[in-house]
C-alpha cells in the first residue's frame, strides 16, 4: 500500500491563476521549475500530472493539421479558463 503523506497548506486567493506553494513541497513532489504539469481535482484531492509526454507528441505530430488544431483548442480553453475563488 502506498504511504500516506499530510501536507498544510495555505492557499491565498489569486485572480492570476497562480498557486504558489513552498520550495519543500516542490521538491517533495519532485516538480522543476519551469516544468508543465496538469492538475485535476478529484474530490477534495489534487492529482497532478506531468505533460512533458504529451508536449512530446509535438514533435511526432509536428507536420499534422489536426494536432495543431487540437493543440490551438486547448491553448484557447487554458487561457479563457477562470480558477474559483479560493474560500
Amino acid at each position: 500500500m502506498d504511504e500516506i503523506h499530510t501536507i498544510g497548506l495555505r492557499v491565498k486567493k489569486s485572480h492570476d491563476r497562480n498557486l504558489v506553494a513552498p520550495a519543500d513541497l516542490l521538491a517533495w513532489l519532485d516538480l522543476q521549475d519551469g516544468e508543465e504539469i496538469k492538475a485535476t481535482v478529484v474530490g477534495d484531492s489534487i492529482h497532478i500530472t506531468r505533460l512533458d509526454a504529451f508536449l512530446s507528441l509535438r514533435g511526432a505530430l509536428a507536420d499534422d493539421d489536426a494536432f495543431d488544431q487540437a493543440m490551438a483548442v486547448l491553448e484557447r480553453g487554458w487561457q479563457t479558463w477562470l480558477a474559483p475563488e479560493s474560500v
